[in-house]
């Protein structure tokens, strides 16, 4: 039993892993694609939203609204920092930086940082569930 649950809780971490490193390489590309052909635009705050999250800690959304080159308006929710979501209330605008190609793909802000985050946890998941299969996670009885 005790090798099925090891051998689960390997599965599990690799999986987890695989998925962070995904949506990681996602976000990295579109983030590298965002600097190099992103414009910048000026978005109408629609709404926004300060929730209180474990261990009392604040998560600030704004609903947005911006028009793209070809006249399109596109629209969205996202979770931004504090000095953001509190700007972007004071002054109902924020500049977004999004894709002419794909204009649902955007960042709130006036540049955007390459996104590699996910992609370096999803690698240490990965390394630690190796590391747990190589050492044998303890002694078996």
């Amino acid at each position: 039993m005790k090798a099925l649950k090891r051998l689960f809780s390997l599965l599990v971490g690799a999986v987890v892993g695989i998925v962070l490193i995904y949506f990681g390489f996602t976000s990295f590309r579109e983030s590298k694609a965002l600097q190099s052909k992103g414009k910048t635009v000026s978005a109408e705050v629609t709404g926004g939203e300060e929730r209180s999250g474990r261990r009392g800690r604040k998560k600030y959304y704004l609903e947005i609204a911006y028009k793209t080159e070809k006249g399109e308006t596109q629209t969205s929710r996202d979770k931004v920092s504090r000095s953001v979501y509190e700007q972007g209330e004071s002054s109902r605008k924020v500049n977004v930086v999004y894709l002419p190609e794909k204009p649902a793909v955007h960042r709130i802000g006036d540049k955007v940082s390459t996104e590699y985050g996910n992609i370096l946890f999803g690698l240490a998941i990965i390394g630690f569930t190796g590391f747990s299969a190589i050492s044998g996670g303890g002694s078996e009885e």
